[in-house]
């Protein structure tokens, strides 16, 4: 949905309400396994939630895949399969199980859509 990548998903950045959003980049990783996991989000500039994230997920063997996450009008997230959840952590691929942060870096603030 936001970064480059062709893959199946139900999400589209068409969604995203118009407003001022910060690109978020993050760098997850577990020591033991070895996977890398970088998330890339847009957080509305007034709230403190993400709207919308893309993982990027890199596996001990050199398997790599994509997941995306979209927050809906009622509050519920959604991810690239179309399952919801209140809780983002419910959808998040087994993957992530004792990934820590690494790197957070906050982009600029950016203006999506006509207001």
């Amino acid at each position: 949905m936001l970064i480059p990548i062709k893959f199946d998903s139900v999400n589209s950045v068409a969604e995203l309400q118009p407003g001022c959003y910060r690109w978020i980049t993050s760098v997850y990783a577990n020591e033991i396994t070895t996977i890398v996991v970088h998330e890339y989000s847009l957080r509305d500039a007034l709230s403190s939630g993400p709207q919308c994230i893309d993982l990027f997920i890199e596996v001990t063997d050199g398997i790599q895949f994509v997941a995306d996450f979209f927050r809906c009008s009622d509050g519920q997230w959604r991810d690239c399969h179309g399952l919801k959840s209140p809780n983002i952590e419910d959808l998040l691929p087994m993957e992530m199980a004792g990934c820590t942060l690494i790197q957070h870096f906050e982009m600029k603030d950016i203006q999506w859509g006509q207001l």
